[in-house]
């Protein structure tokens, strides 16, 4: 690295660069000493030959199992919203079933037209209001009386 920086880049930020490309057991090692980058680089090499390589990955072995446990964690968490969210859904469809929102005692038909005899052929305006209706749905066969075609 030092090599490749020349001299355009100070030794402290190479050994800042360096430093963080390095197992955290063997910063915690070096980050008492205050020697050389060399120096440093020669130390880092003893120590990486000295530690058995699972040693220095054991650390990382219990960061996954940290991982693992707060993954259970946010799973519960998860399930637990789905659940949720699922018994919601099921409400809302309740609600909105027909057979739900249908009232069972009312039978009785909401227009009176059904009601009346078909031979009567009035509108339902002619039929409620009589001579008085200000609208008029054909076919009606209301025929208004002279009296009241003369006012």
């Amino acid at each position: 690295m030092k090599s490749l920086a020349g001299s355009k880049i100070s030794e402290e930020f190479l050994k800042t660069l360096w430093y963080k490309r390095l197992p955290q057991q063997v910063q915690a090692i070096l980050s008492v000493s205050k020697d050389t980058l060399t120096n440093l680089a020669e130390m880092a090499d003893k120590i990486l030959s000295v530690y058995n390589p699972t040693d220095i990955s054991s650390i990382n072995k219990q960061d996954q199992s940290r991982a693992i446990s707060c993954s259970c964690e946010d799973n519960s968490r998860l399930s637990y919203i789905e659940a949720s969210i699922e018994s919601l859904a099921q409400q809302i469809h309740k609600l909105h079933s027909p057979n739900y929102n249908k009232p069972r005692y009312h039978n009785r038909s909401r227009s009176r037209s059904k009601s009346r005899s078909s031979s009567h052929r009035l509108c339902w305006y002619h039929y409620r209001f009589r001579a008085n209706a200000q609208k008029c749905i054909s076919p009606c066969s209301f025929k208004e009386s002279k009296v009241n075609q003369e006012n």
